[in-house]
């Protein structure tokens, strides 16, 4: 097996869409443009309004979404579970009101490996 250096990067974005754009600027920084990068963690964003999310207003987060894959565009990151698991829905956060049940997957791993 032939050596390989993998720049792997933890991630805790903020929760708010400007805040948020300026983390993923940032983060910027942190990817490596001659080794395979991974990040993982709580990106505070989802993917995919329908299959990320349930409960609230569907076209919510649009920014945050659009925000996280211009960035994984760039480096030709992929969402390696939604790679292995197309249409399946499953969350990471859940939170209730008196009224409402909110689910998000939100925690995310992002990697060049998971190309098709």
């Amino acid at each position: 097996m032939a050596e390989q250096t993998i720049n792997l990067v933890n991630v805790y974005a903020p929760n708010t869409n400007t805040k948020r754009r300026t983390f993923l600027l940032i983060l910027e920084l942190f990817i490596s443009r001659e080794n395979e990068n991974i990040l993982g963690g709580d990106f505070n964003s989802i993917m995919d309004n329908r299959l990320d999310k349930l409960g609230g207003d569907p076209n919510s987060r649009q920014a945050a979404t659009y925000f996280l894959r211009t960035f994984n565009e760039r480096y030709d990151l992929w969402d390696i579970w939604r790679e292995r698991h197309k249409d399946e829905r499953n969350y990471t956060w859940t939170a209730r009101t008196t009224s409402t049940i909110y689910s998000f997957r939100q925690e995310l791993i992002f990697s060049l490996l998971a190309a098709p």
